[in-house]
């Protein structure tokens, strides 16, 4: 898994993009620094639009700067509600749920690894994951009343 970054992830997403479920490194927690990132994740959900399962340990403190733009690019899956992240490191949860509610919008539960394989760590990272699911909600509700006020505004023009 040390071995595997975005890179390498874009590339076996891209020679299997009908895969529909993926499960990498979130079985038990890694002695060296993780290299798949967020933008791993996107690369993944951006090539296999099929996915409906997602298992992966990545460093989501290594997050590009929040702007105006949506993140993702226009990447979307609805279809994943649960993401496992093993034990994926963590240091900004709102930057990562603003990350996560654009690419994955109907992501309700994010999970940690499980207790008997856990890392030194595993309490605080399992909060922080647990504040971006919070975090989500508002989010989303946030997107939500911004589309329906563009279709308000887009009847209002059309009458």
């Amino acid at each position: 898994m040390s071995h595997m970054d975005d890179a390498a992830i874009q590339e076996v997403a891209s020679s299997f993009p009908y895969l529909q479920t993926i499960g990498l490194g979130t079985r038990y927690c890694w002695t060296e620094p993780l290299k798949i990132t967020l933008n791993g994740l996107i690369a993944l959900l951006a090539h296999c639009s099929h996915l409906r399962e997602v298992s992966l340990a990545m460093d989501a403190t290594i997050l590009d700067p929040i702007t105006f733009q949506k993140p993702g690019g226009g990447v979307v899956n609805t279809a994943i509600t649960v993401l496992s992240v093993g034990c994926s490191s963590i240091d900004d949860p709102t930057g990562v749920a603003v990350v996560l509610s654009a690419v994955l919008p109907s992501l309700k539960k994010v999970t940690v690894e499980a207790a008997i394989h856990a890392g030194p760590d595993r309490d605080a990272r399992k909060e922080k994951w647990e504040d971006v699911i919070e975090r989500l909600g508002s989010l989303a509700m946030v997107r939500g009343q911004e589309r329906q006020q563009a279709v308000l505004e887009f009847r209002s023009q059309q009458q």
